[in-house]
């Protein structure tokens, strides 16, 4: 009798055990799936309350100056991936390249492309032109997530993947995120629609287990721009000791 209490104590406490543990992975999916809609930024909320409050005067209203309108709604499409009228081969922002983007250098006060913004000395301070400068060289994207707050939390995947790049079609530039359920060796490669390798995004980087995004600018090896197209993206994953752990290979569509 002693031993069949025992016997039925112990499956009692593992199937407590389970139906909590099951409870607790739930909760903590649902608060996953919550906090990464939390983290979720725009542009239109972080970016355009900086031109809001400093650059109003210049460039809303009916006259702009240096013909570059940064009004609420309009702001993006005005100066991302948009070529410079007062200087021949910049962008106003090139996307992943905040040193050629001639929009921040001017907040920078690099004297190379004219009068600072904003005018009269009143400078960003050095928060805003970091968080500028961040979302230039993150891809001057629209809409993104946090993955640090992810990793802060230490969030870490339950499988390998490999999500669609985003925004899927783009222009120029585009994020791709990647899920490592350890610690890894990953490669990224970019082929066009019949096969041909033309950018080594990635090759043979360590990285730590969690969530990761990269940036292609839409570019070759070289530097040079790729034409529209249908290209594919290619992930694979190998453990530090080299062992094949995750392969996967997406489409995606570059627009001009």
């Amino acid at each position: 009798m002693m031993m069949l209490k025992k016997y039925l104590k112990q499956v009692l406490l593992r199937k407590f055990k389970h139906k909590n543990y099951m409870l607790m992975k739930r909760n903590f999916l649902f608060f996953w799936i919550i906090s990464s809609l939390l983290v979720a930024q725009k542009y239109e909320d972080v970016i355009q309350p900086i031109w809001d409050e400093h650059c109003a005067s210049c460039h809303t209203g009916n006259n702009y100056s240096g013909d570059l309108d940064l009004s609420s709604g309009s702001s993006y499409d005005n100066m991302v991936n948009v070529n410079s009228k007062g200087y021949q081969g910049y962008k106003i922002v090139k996307p992943g390249d905040s040193e050629n983007s001639v929009l921040f250098q001017k907040i920078v006060g690099n004297i190379a492309f004219g009068n600072p913004m904003p005018p009269g000395g009143n400078k960003l301070s050095s928060s805003k032109e970091e968080k500028i400068k961040k979302w230039i060289n993150d891809g001057a994207l629209k809409e993104w997530g946090d993955l640090a707050i992810e990793n802060e939390f230490g969030i870490t995947p339950n499988l390998f993947g490999l999500a669609q790049n985003y925004p899927n079609p783009f222009n120029a530039v585009t994020s791709i995120q990647i899920s490592l359920v350890k610690d890894s060796k990953i490669t990224i490669k970019v082929y066009d629609f019949l096969g041909k390798e033309v950018n080594s995004l990635i090759i043979n980087q360590s990285l730590q287990k969690g969530s990761h995004r990269f940036i292609w600018k839409g570019e070759d090896d070289n530097g040079y721009q790729l034409p529209s197209g249908v290209y594919l993206y290619r992930l694979e994953v190998n453990s530090m000791n080299g062992r094949e752990l995750y392969q996967n290979t997406k489409k995606m569509i570059m627009l001009k």
